[in-house]
Protein backbone atom coordinates (compact mmCIF):
# COMPACT_ATOMS: atom_id res chain seq x y z
CA UNK A 1 0.00 0.00 0.00
CA UNK A 2 2.73 2.13 0.94
CA UNK A 3 4.47 1.68 -2.37
CA UNK A 4 1.10 2.95 -4.58
CA UNK A 5 0.85 5.71 -2.31
CA UNK A 6 4.58 6.84 -2.95
CA UNK A 7 4.45 6.32 -6.89
CA UNK A 8 1.30 8.34 -6.45
CA UNK A 9 3.13 11.26 -4.72
CA UNK A 10 6.17 11.01 -6.74
CA UNK A 11 3.98 11.35 -9.78
CA UNK A 12 2.13 14.58 -8.07
CA UNK A 13 5.85 15.84 -7.29
CA UNK A 14 8.60 15.11 -10.01
CA UNK A 15 7.18 13.36 -13.25
CA UNK A 16 4.53 16.00 -14.31
CA UNK A 17 7.15 17.73 -16.87
CA UNK A 18 8.25 14.68 -17.88
CA UNK A 19 6.20 11.63 -18.09
CA UNK A 20 2.43 13.69 -17.94
CA UNK A 21 1.21 11.71 -21.23
CA UNK A 22 2.10 8.35 -19.85
CA UNK A 23 0.69 8.89 -16.65
CA UNK A 24 -2.31 10.00 -17.96
CA UNK A 25 -2.86 7.43 -20.99
CA UNK A 26 -2.35 4.29 -18.57
CA UNK A 27 -4.38 5.49 -15.95
CA UNK A 28 -1.64 5.13 -13.34
CA UNK A 29 -3.22 6.96 -10.84
CA UNK A 30 -6.40 4.51 -11.13
CA UNK A 31 -4.05 1.68 -11.28
CA UNK A 32 -1.96 2.67 -8.00
CA UNK A 33 -4.85 3.41 -6.31
CA UNK A 34 -6.68 0.15 -6.74
CA UNK A 35 -3.56 -1.56 -5.81
CA UNK A 36 -3.85 0.31 -2.51
CA UNK A 37 -7.05 -0.35 -1.89
CA UNK A 38 -7.03 -4.23 -2.48
CA UNK A 39 -3.62 -4.44 -0.44
CA UNK A 40 -6.12 -2.12 2.44
CA UNK A 41 -9.00 -4.85 2.08
CA UNK A 42 -6.73 -8.44 2.60
CA UNK A 43 -4.72 -6.36 5.31
CA UNK A 44 -8.56 -5.78 7.24
CA UNK A 45 -9.52 -9.44 6.18
CA UNK A 46 -6.53 -10.97 7.81
CA UNK A 47 -6.65 -8.56 10.81
CA UNK A 48 -10.62 -9.57 11.26
CA UNK A 49 -9.83 -13.28 11.08
CA UNK A 50 -11.21 -14.05 7.75
CA UNK A 51 -8.92 -16.55 7.07
CA UNK A 52 -8.50 -19.33 9.05
CA UNK A 53 -4.88 -20.29 7.86
CA UNK A 54 -3.55 -16.92 8.80
CA UNK A 55 -5.13 -16.95 12.81
CA UNK A 56 -2.84 -17.16 15.90
CA UNK A 57 -3.03 -20.60 17.21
Amino acid sequence: MLIALLAMGWDGLVARTSNDEVWNARNLTFVFETMALLAFGLGWLIKGRAFPYYNDI
